[in-house]
């Protein structure tokens, strides 16, 4: 596909037409935010990030964000599955298209073609309800890069009330029980089962099984050199870790529901499932709290510290 395109990979992503919204949107694309920072897992990680979702033949992966799709395109060649991926900045959807179709031909016209998944990829916001059921129905495994709060403080505009980091932890949400999820920066999802266990625990209230919609597991994928391309100098030494998310199959059915932690709130004490998502006021799926206000809330902080899964909000 490179010999095709005229260019190898790295010199396509040193190109403007990549680069660019790394510092400015073209507001033809999305008036959103204020940059899309550019990056890929090198092979060696990108076959180790694979592994960790677990993924066969018959799963559907989704790249939010999937740049010039050579996450989907490994995916739809090596694993086999069906692929999805959104990218909002049209540039890279387009060097996407092109790799996509090229490789495409060249496995048609191979002596001996290889089976793949179906490869669909589409331009868009994520955060936009047109998008919602592509990004989530049949969905069962996605990968998210936003490694460093790219999708959260360092692309938001000044303002702004919510990230797409809480608009990407509405679709996990809206995924059905099994789904993996793995992102390079950690969402506000609310406690996982086993924080959420253990603070009713603490607080004298009955276990249940509807507690939590997810597990969570912090995995470390590789040394920088080794794992990833952020940008020309990706040489250094850092670990880059991930985390994994696994929405959980709980006994008020598919659709993912919690349970509030407040020994003071009816909710809590009588078991009340409560829905893990709610519309906001643009008519987009975000996280949930309940009515006392004591569960954990999703708005984010402007630091972005602490509005994690790896914050103390179980030990309250």
């Amino acid at each position: 596909a490179e010999g095709m395109i005229g260019q190898n990979t790295e010199e396509i992503e040193k190109s403007k037409r990549v680069r660019a919204a790394n510092y400015k949107m073209d507001p033809n694309d999305t008036d959103g935010q204020l940059k899309a920072q550019y990056g890929r897992l090198l092979p060696g990680a990108m076959k180790k990030m694979m592994k960790l979702l677990e993924m066969g033949r018959d799963d559907v992966f989704l790249d939010i964000g999937h740049g010039i799709a050579n996450t989907c395109l490994h995916a739809a060649f090596c694993v086999g599955c069906e692929a999805r991926g959104i990218e909002v900045v049209n540039d890279r959807h387009s060097i996407g298209e092109v790799f996509c179709s090229q490789m495409l031909n060249y496995n048609r016209e191979h002596q001996s073609p290889r089976p793949i998944g179906k490869i669909d990829l589409r331009l868009g916001q994520l955060e936009d309800p047109e998008h919602r059921e592509f990004l989530t129905k049949n969905v069962t495994r996605a990968y998210v890069n936003n490694f460093n709060g790219v999708f959260a403080e360092r692309s938001t505009k000044n303002g702004q009330k919510w990230f797409l980091d809480d608009y990407i932890a509405g679709l996990f949400a809206e995924m059905k029980p099994g789904a993996i999820m793995i992102t390079f920066h950690p969402l506000s999802l609310g406690l996982d089962k086993d924080q959420a266990l253990a603070l009713r625990r603490k607080h004298g209230l009955n276990a249940s099984e509807n507690a939590s919609f997810y597990s969570f597991e912090k995995v470390f994928l590789g040394k920088a050199y080794k794992t990833v391309k952020w940008n020309q100098r990706s040489g250094n030494q850092n670990d880059i870790n991930v985390y994994k998310y696994r929405r959980l199959a709980q006994p008020h059915g598919e659709d993912a529901v919690f349970l509030c932690s407040n020994p003071q709130c009816e909710n809590a004490i009588n078991e009340i499932p409560i829905p893990a998502t709610i519309e906001n006021e643009e008519g987009r799926y975000v996280m949930n709290h309940c009515k006392c206000r004591y569960s954990p809330k999703n708005l984010r902080r402007r630091s972005g510290k602490g509005a994690s899964n790896e914050s103390s909000e179980a030990d309250d």
